[in-house]
């Protein structure tokens, strides 16, 4: 049942379907929506828009009444602007469906991980939701089991929520990934904004003129990353070394091994031409892919 607040509010009435809110009553929070206000936002709210006008029913809004006696929607804010602009073009809104939300400030930010209708929170916007129930006071694990993720995820978002302004902005434009930032945050704390700011500066100027750039997980890797195939030919190569040396040969020189500079500079072998341009073959290979990925 709706509380006494809610049905003496001058701007609800009741019906047989539920409760109903006048449009102009409604009042969003500012600040309180964690989405990102970007590109895939506008286009999702446009896309409910033109669907409420061609007759598309909406989910209730969620709303509570504040000290104010204000309307404040706790989850559909992306239905309420939706039929805002529709209202614009012409449509007639007056009255849409609500339902009573209750519970504290920290239940309304989780509320917004369950809501029935909407688009997803992306991980930068659960981020930060995470950041304000942390808080409010909830552990990690109180997060994971509300949310239905594990306690890792929940400290992974938590690690880019607080991470370096700069960083946070790369990931909000899309320019690198969550899990790169992540990744970058826990090795270098502070200075992964102006490491991820180089990477993306870096795969930009190998990029094609205009073409999106984003830097993914793989591109912090700074390891030599071999292709299958040629991993393949080294297995191969070594495998057979001693067949290529001959067995004495190769014994020889594996006895060697651990040897300085100075005590293998009176030793010598016969080594066969085949062996030898082999090894000239693998070295091109390798300097080719080092330069390749840029080292």
């Amino acid at each position: 049942m709706a509380s006494q607040k809610l049905r003496d509010h001058a701007g609800v009435k009741r019906h047989a379907d539920g409760m109903q809110a006048q449009l102009s009553a409604l009042v969003v929070d500012p600040g309180w929506n964690a989405r990102v206000r970007d590109q895939a936002l506008e286009d999702h709210i446009d896309n409910i828009s033109l669907a409420f006008e061609n007759g598309a029913k909406l989910d209730p809004l969620d709303v509570y009444v504040n000290d104010e006696g204000q309307l404040i929607i706790v989850d559909g804010h992306c239905r309420n602007e939706a039929m805002l602009r529709a209202v614009v073009r012409g449509v007639p809104v007056e009255w849409v469906p609500i339902s009573e939300f209750t519970g504290n400030d920290a239940d309304r930010v989780a509320h917004m991980f369950t809501s029935s209708q909407g688009k997803s929170l992306t991980q930068y916007e659960q981020a930060e939701a995470f950041k304000r129930l942390v808080g409010y006071k909830w552990t990690h694990a109180d997060i994971a089991k509300r949310v239905g993720r594990s306690v890792g995820f929940v400290e992974s978002m938590l690690k880019l929520a607080n991470a370096d302004s700069e960083t946070k902005e790369l990931v909000k434009s899309g320019q690198v990934s969550v899990a790169a930032a992540v990744q970058t945050v826990r090795k270098s704390g502070g200075k992964a904004g102006k490491i991820l700011k180089d990477k993306v500066a870096k795969a930009r100027a190998k990029a094609k003129p205009g073409a999106a750039v984003k830097v993914s997980e793989k591109d912090m890797d700074d390891s030599l990353r071999l292709p299958k195939q040629f991993r393949d030919k080294l297995v191969t190569f070594f495998d057979n070394l001693s067949d290529n040396m001959g067995p004495l040969v190769y014994n020889d020189v594996k006895s060697l091994v651990g040897m300085t500079a100075e005590q293998l500079a009176d030793e010598s072998a016969e080594v066969s031409m085949t062996l030898l341009v082999s090894l000239i073959n693998i070295g091109d290979e390798v300097k080719r892919l080092i330069e390749e990925q840029g080292k």
